[in-house]
Order: structure tokens, then C-alpha cells, then sequence
């Protein structure tokens, strides 16, 4: 009858944060799954900046795709948030010419954000969307294999016309 230490397991999360890139219309980011463990996505963040005097509405939305193909990407480097833990095996992609989709899964989440004409200060807009949380009650989004992936998608509603994104992107791989 003495006290009991339960061990948790420790889940390898990483993250991945940017300073802003220019967004383009089409899939802008991609996270793509693993060979080796099984992706499940907890947190996203983005916020975009419109530095321009030209209101905006711009339909962003988070996709769960596979069979990318074509586009011009540059690989973005994750980091662990425990340094004992081994490098990402999900491949994170940022889209300067957006990759071609043969097919695409479902919308697991859109956002509208309006950015109003500002000439001094710019506009920042900002939206969090937490997967598998006991907050939002909801499962993460699992990617199984390198052939699943999510993509964050703006609408050519003003998309990469003076604008600034940022992201702010966390799972766990098992």
C-alpha cells in the first residue's frame, strides 16, 4: 500500500513555426505522412498580414489530400520539442508554384478571414484550430503512410497580393 509512479509515455511532438512567406492561391503548405510511424496532427495557427491598402477576403482551408504531384516547394525543417527525441520523419513542404492533386480527400477545416484596407499599419488576422484535444472533443488527423497528406489551401480571393503568412504547425509521431 505505498505510493505507485506510473510512467507516461513519451509522445515525440514536434513543430514547426515560420516569420512569415508569401502566400500563394492553392495549396501553400503540405505536411505529408511517414514510411515509418503514423502522423497525427494536434494543432495548427495561422495568421496572415496584408501589408497593402486593398481589402481582402481569403477562404483558407485545411485539406486532407494525397497523390501530390508537380509544384515547386522548398522542404521546411521541424523541430522536437524534447532534443532526446529523433528527427521528423512527416515531410513539410511551403509552395511557390502549388502541386498538382489527383486527388483530394475532405475539407477538415475552413476558415474566412477579412483583411480591410489599411495603408499606415497593415491588418493582422489570425486563426487556431486544435485537432484532438479535450477541449475541442475531436480526434487529430492521422496520416498513415507518405501517400496522406494535409495541405493548407488559400482561394485566389486575394491570395499573394501583399500578404505575409504565418504557421505555426504541431503533431506527434508513433
Amino acid at each position: 500500500s505505498g505510493n505507485k509512479r506510473v510512467e507516461i509515455p513519451d509522445k515525440q511532438t514536434y513543430r514547426y513555426a515560420n516569420t512569415g512567406l508569401t502566400p500563394i492561391a492553392g495549396n501553400t503548405f503540405t505536411l505529408a505522412g511517414s514510411s515509418t510511424k503514423t502522423i497525427r496532427i494536434t494543432r495548427l495557427t495561422y495568421t496572415l498580414f496584408s501589408a497593402d491598402n486593398t481589402a481582402d477576403l481569403i477562404d483558407i482551408q485545411t485539406l486532407k489530400l494525397s497523390a501530390l504531384s508537380g509544384g515547386t516547394a522548398s522542404t521546411l525543417t521541424a523541430i522536437p520539442l524534447d532534443s532526446q527525441n529523433n528527427s521528423a520523419t512527416a515531410t513539410l513542404k511551403f509552395y511557390t508554384v502549388a502541386p498538382t492533386v489527383t486527388s483530394l480527400g475532405a475539407i477538415t477545416s475552413r476558415r474566412y478571414l477579412s483583411l480591410a484596407a489599411n495603408s499606415t499599419t497593415g491588418q493582422i488576422e489570425l486563426a487556431e484550430i486544435n485537432f484532438g484535444n479535450s477541449i475541442s472533443a475531436t480526434s487529430p488527423i492521422v496520416l498513415r503512410g507518405t501517400s496522406e497528406a494535409i495541405a493548407i489551401n488559400l482561394s485566389t480571393i486575394g491570395a499573394g497580393s501583399g500578404q505575409n503568412m504565418s504557421l505555426v504547425i504541431e503533431w506527434i509521431e508513433e
